[in-house]
């Protein structure tokens, strides 16, 4: 019994212990929700492929995150030559996918679906969205991400079998094969080139996860920080300390602009050219991508194609967006006291404590919530030149809505001095049960409205569609959503509370 439970953990060892406790919890949860929604839903409102999607989930974060840490470990024990690298490596697999792709396959198929079918999808989401998206670049990290929860929303219009069916077997396979021969390819190149230094976008997401190259991650380096004239690299640093310590009139736009400088990226001011520059690659690259669907796909597909690409962006912001915010501002003002925090408290000509808390309040959250408008206002527009059906714009209104809200709270308790990144077992687990319910209300959301906004461009119908199956559900969902919002606004409003009640914003907790 010793054995075979040292054989369990074996996976395990190369997480660290909040990680271990954050990944069980959020699974046990999943496995919560994929019990309960075989015994609520329906025969035909995803009863099988409900529970199956959220094991996959449970299954594809495993990868990315343990998997990943795992696979990391196992290559620097090669590398070092261990003794028993071998049969360690080859134990602590077979149990990986005992743990993470059998034992949810054989769930499944108590469950009534197929065995075989279960096992590859399984498989399909840990090879792509989990090991995968850890060991692609960066930039390529997002499309690991979303390919497979397109790919199950867009079976239909794609002509594959449903997930549940036996029929889909061959092309688990299929896929599975091609998951294996890129993540082989990937860990290779790895190999190849232990020693690279990564770029701030072409970094492996795994490597971020160790803490390798992502300590000081964006930041400029070398001389192209010039703080007395105009920087050479990615920020605009014209600022000149000499004359702060001359009597010079108020100039909020100056001294918010030495605020951003000081708190470094993402919050440095930039040169209006390189603004430019990163918004419209991504608006070529949108281009590039729309054009051969465009060559490819039948037009009513790529609509429908478009639709659910762009629905599934704000399930995937509310996933990482606040946490990617307020990343920087919990190394500032939620770990220790950080130098530049202590620069800016010691800087002149800031005026009081109410006006240095509005000029960082207008940094940090104000620049966040520009660039987030921007975001919303280009997603807008692409819908509406992509997909149409206005009707569907104030929805996508209050989903950003409730992201906004979900940004600005955590933004806030970060400046508040709150510590965000507790590693109590209390607070992991409180974060796990969060994100455990979180995910399954934005796949059920998705598997409930997404046919709502589809089916019409597929019946080349401009009506919009009217719900007659199941009106609890989306009701449910609604009120759960608006729970989200309360939840968000109520939080946010504590964190404002808790940051005017500090006698300066600078003043380290």
């Amino acid at each position: 019994m010793n054995a075979f439970w040292q054989w369990l953990r074996l996976p395990w060892l190369a997480t660290l212990r909040a990680q271990r406790i954050l990944v069980l919890t959020l699974q046990l949860c999943l496995l919560a929700g994929a019990l309960a929604a075989r015994l609520l839903l329906a025969a035909g409102d995803g009863r099988l492929q409900t529970p199956l999607v959220l094991l996959a989930f449970a299954a594809g974060l495993w990868w990315m995150t343990v998997g990943a840490r795992w696979l990391l470990v196992m290559q620097d024990a090669r590398t070092l030559r261990l003794p028993r690298t071998r049969a360690r490596t080859g134990g602590s697999l077979a149990s990986a996918v005992a743990q993470s792709l059998l034992l949810p396959a054989v769930l499944m198929a108590c469950l009534g679906a197929p065995f075989a079918s279960s096992a590859l999808l399984l498989a399909d989401v840990s090879l792509i969205a989990g090991l995968l998206w850890g060991l692609l670049p960066r930039y390529l990290a997002l499309f690991a991400a979303l390919l497979p929860s397109a790919a199950i929303f867009l079976s239909g219009y794609l002509g594959w079998p449903s997930i549940t069916d036996a029929a889909f077997a061959p092309l688990g396979a299929e896929l599975a094969v091609l998951g294996l021969l890129l993540v082989a390819l990937r860990i290779d190149q790895l190999r190849r080139a232990p020693d690279r230094e990564y770029s701030r976008w072409t970094i492996p997401m795994a490597l971020l996860l160790r803490g390798q190259q992502g300590v000081f991650e964006g930041l400029p380096r070398g001389p192209q920080c010039n703080l007395r004239g105009p920087a050479q690299g990615t920020a605009s640093l014209d600022v000149d300390f000499d004359a702060w310590e001359k009597p010079r009139a108020a100039d909020p736009r100056t001294d918010c602009r030495l605020i951003r400088m000081v708190l470094g990226p993402p919050f440095a001011p930039r040169r209006a050219r390189i603004e430019l520059r990163d918004w419209g690659l991504g608006i070529i690259t949108m281009a590039a991508l729309e054009l051969v669907g465009w060559r490819l796909l039948p037009l009513d597909m790529l609509r429908a194609v478009n639709a659910v690409i762009l629905l599934l962006l704000p399930a995937l912001g509310l996933w990482v967006l606040p946490a990617l915010a307020s990343r920087r501002l919990i190394a500032l003002f939620g770990k220790q006291p950080a130098a530049e925090v202590a620069l800016l408290a010691h800087l002149p000509g800031l005026g009081d404590a109410t006006r240095a808390r509005s000029l960082l309040l207008r940094a940090t959250l104000g620049e966040g919530l520009r660039r987030y408008a921007i975001a919303v206002l280009l997603m807008i527009a692409a819908w509406l030149l992509l997909v149409g059906q206005p009707q569907v714009v104030p929805w996508l209104l209050v989903a950003a809505l409730i992201l906004a809200a979900l940004m600005c709270y955590v933004m806030l308790g970060a400046l508040a001095g709150v510590n965000l990144e507790d590693r109590s077992t209390r607070y992991i687990v409180r974060a796990a049960i969060y994100f455990g319910v979180l995910i399954p209300l934005l796949y059920l959301s998705g598997f409930e409205l997404i046919p709502l906004i589809t089916l019409p461009i597929a019946h080349k119908s401009t009506a919009h569609l009217l719900v007659t199956k199941f009106p609890w559900i989306l009701a449910a969902l609604a009120a759960a959503w608006s729970g989200v919002l309360v939840f968000a606004l109520t939080r946010l409003r504590r964190n404002w509370r808790r940051f005017q009640r500090r006698p300066h914003p600078f003043m380290q907790r």
